[in-house]
Formats: structure tokens, C-alpha cells, sequence
């Protein structure tokens, strides 16, 4: 039980990070990312 908590708090925390990592390539291709 521990250990799936402990993957849904990992992806919770990952999934900004990918949109943000995803909005950066947007923004570097000159691309608004909004």
C-alpha cells in the first residue's frame, strides 16, 4: 500500500514537471505554449 502511495505522489509531482519541460520545447521551437 505504501509503495503505491508513494507512485501516485511521484507522478502527482512529475506531471508539472513534464508540462513544463513540454511548455519549454514550445517555447524554444518559438511556439507559444499557452
Amino acid at each position: 500500500m505504501t509503495h503505491l502511495l508513494t507512485v501516485f505522489l511521484v507522478a502527482l509531482m512529475g506531471l508539472p514537471v513534464a508540462q513544463a519541460l513540454e511548455c519549454h520545447v514550445c517555447a524554444y521551437n518559438g511556439d507559444n505554449c499557452f
